[in-house]
């Protein structure tokens, strides 16, 4: 089964390599996608592919508030692959890629 892990991963941390740690662990093959704004919408990207799953992490609520919302645009988009979500572990929950480009603004 093979899945794909979209998201645009600036930066990459160590929270993203335990949600595609936790999906290879399941679907054995993930595909993680770098999104820039040159390459359109994901519904797109879809089209001419054969993946069976959309992968997705989850820190806290208000992920899980913003991905119920993504996955209703999806939706709307014509997007029918299943999303499965996978909770980062409590150590790392606290990671986020805006959080790391503000810090790293600081130096």
């Amino acid at each position: 089964m093979k899945a794909l892990y979209p998201g645009s991963f600036n930066p990459w941390h160590a929270g993203h390599q335990d949600v595609l740690d936790k999906a290879r662990r399941l679907f054995g093959e993930v595909d993680v996608l770098k999104v820039t704004k040159d390459t359109g919408l994901l519904s797109t990207y879809l089209k001419d592919k054969d993946y069976a799953v959309i992968v997705r992490g989850l820190r806290n609520g208000q992920d899980l508030e913003f991905e119920k919302s993504c996955q209703y645009w999806y939706e709307d988009l014509g997007i029918t692959i299943p999303i499965v979500y996978f909770i980062t572990n409590r150590n790392l929950c606290h990671i986020s890629s805006s959080a790391i480009r503000s810090m790293d603004g600081l130096k």
